[in-house]
């Protein structure tokens, strides 16, 4: 019974590091998740704001000039390893950008009663989004 305190004391250090490395790499992951939902949600903001002044600049553009305008806006295909959907609401007259994978990250953005149709939904995945302008009436696709 002497000798085997060591083996004892030996095994419950192990367990004991075991526990103490699976708690930090737990804590580190769940502080990873937050931070990278934080970053997605504040990036389709600012995402969010490129396409609605975009559409705003091309809108007066076209009243102003009385022409029609073919716009490709460049937007980033992936934010934070997320990729994303642009959805114009009809109902509501706001533009709603949401992620794929989690649909709790995104923004919804009102487009100041600009009369507006869009194609569906359309996913980042190509890089760009086409913005067209036509007697008073702004085509997303």
């Amino acid at each position: 019974m002497k000798g085997q305190y060591l083996a004892i004391e030996y095994l419950l250090f192990f367990a004991i590091g075991i526990v103490m490395v699976l708690s930090v790499y737990l804590t580190f992951t769940e502080i990873n998740a937050n931070i990278r939902e934080d970053s997605s949600t504040i990036q389709m903001q600012k995402v969010g704001e490129l396409i609605r002044s975009s559409i705003v600049n091309i809108y007066e553009t076209g009243e102003a000039t009385n022409s029609a305008i073919n716009y490709k806006l460049s937007i980033p295909p992936v934010l934070s390893g997320h990729n994303y959907i642009i959805r114009y609401d009809t109902t509501k007259n706001n533009l709603n950008i949401n992620s794929t994978q989690n649909f709790k990250i995104g923004d919804v953005l009102n487009v100041y009663n600009i009369n507006i149709k869009s194609t569906n939904i359309i996913y980042s995945t190509n890089g760009v989004l086409n913005i067209k302008y036509d007697l008073g009436e702004v085509v997303l696709s």
